[in-house]
């Protein structure tokens, strides 16, 4: 319902990728209120770690629902 603002992002790229289909997966680590800590995966098709990020967010007072373009499914 709100804008998660990144303010600190670190990515660490562990190996080549040279093609095929890629799966990213993200994990929350901490924070409930403003701000989060999330850590990432990215994982090749033989299932080997390719990638790794960890990052900082806060989230917005921005409500989402009254921006233009944005919606939630209560209101179609």
């Amino acid at each position: 319902d709100r804008f998660l603002l990144t303010t600190a992002f670190n990515l660490h790229l562990t190996k080549p990728v040279t093609g095929g289909r890629l799966v990213a997966e993200g994990t929350w680590i901490s924070g409930r209120r403003r701000v989060f800590v999330a850590e990432s995966r990215l994982i090749d098709e033989a299932g080997d770690e390719v990638g790794r990020g960890s990052g900082t967010f806060m989230r917005s007072r921005i409500a989402l629902s009254g921006l233009p373009g944005y919606h939630t499914a209560s209101q179609d």
